[in-house]
């Protein structure tokens, strides 16, 4: 079964550098003073970006490239509509595991679903450079709009805190068992964070929010049958050796085309995707 043998796991780590300040709120603060709008931190204080707020942008990202080229819901349905708007619509006792997933769609089969569980596993993006960060945080004010007049809606003022532009966050994305289609989806999904096209968090609308991925390191460890490779691997002082670095040209040339080629396979068979 899918989660039942270890396979390969992907490995990546870099650095969200912050373009523009940066709004990731936690609601109303109940604090006696501050802005009544802060940012989320951690227990010592430190902001941080959560790990389900990454991968919630990075899957509608993917969800929108795969609509595009598919059509229906084999390819991404819509998990947070209704059951009539997923994939598997209906799940009946009788229905073997093998035929639950042959019916899931493209997307729900990396990120999983509530029958699937996840492949891919982001972990919170935490404050990096800790010693340089001093608290810069910044509070800037706003004021409710009437939507109807598009004016001042009586003059209710707020203010909301932010992470400054050049704060950098780490981040780590650790997946399992992907096959090499599933691989080149995912970066294709990263693309518009490298280029600096995609932003996070609230106030978007505001010029908040836009980030840069910098890389700093890709790496691939697959089994292949090899019972030496997978001891090595598990093996904290010599696992290292078994690891494939993943280069751009590497992407490029296997992980890209076999996604495009899953997509075009589809489009022929209608939209049925590979198990």
């Amino acid at each position: 079964m899918l989660h039942e043998v270890f396979h390969n796991q992907l490995v990546l780590q870099g650095k969200l550098v912050c373009d523009t300040a940066v709004r990731i709120g936690t609601g109303e603060s109940h604090e006696p003073a501050g802005t009544g709008l802060p940012v989320i931190k951690d227990a010592f204080g430190y902001p941080f970006i959560p790990g389900s707020s990454l991968k919630g942008v990075l899957r509608s990202r993917i969800e929108s490239f795969v609509r595009a080229a598919l059509q229906g819901r084999r390819g991404a349905c819509n998990p947070v509509g209704g059951k009539v708007d997923w994939c598997v619509s209906e799940m009946k006792s009788e229905m073997r595991p093998e035929d639950l997933y042959e019916q899931t769609c493209l997307v729900c089969r990396a990120f999983g679903s509530p029958w699937l569980a996840s492949k891919i596993q982001i972990c919170d993006a935490m404050l990096a450079d800790r010693e340089l960060w001093f608290g810069q945080y910044q509070v800037r004010n706003g004021v409710a709009i009437d939507r109807d007049t598009q004016t001042v809606s009586g003059k209710q003022l707020y203010d909301y805190e932010v992470v400054p532009a050049q704060t950098r966050f780490a981040l780590q994305l650790v997946a399992e068992n992907l096959r090499d289609a599933q691989i080149g989806m995912l970066f294709i999904g990263l693309r518009p964070f490298v280029r600096r096209e995609i932003a996070i968090g609230g106030g978007r609308s505001r010029g908040l929010g836009m980030v840069e991925l910098q890389w700093r390191e890709r790496k691939l460890f697959a089994v292949n049958g090899e019972l030496d490779r997978l001891f090595r691997f598990l093996d904290d002082d010599q696992g290292a050796e078994t690891w494939t670095s993943l280069s751009d040209e590497v992407i490029r040339q296997t992980y890209l085309p076999a996604f495009r080629k899953e997509l075009e396979d589809m489009v022929k068979e209608g939209s049925e995707p590979h198990a």
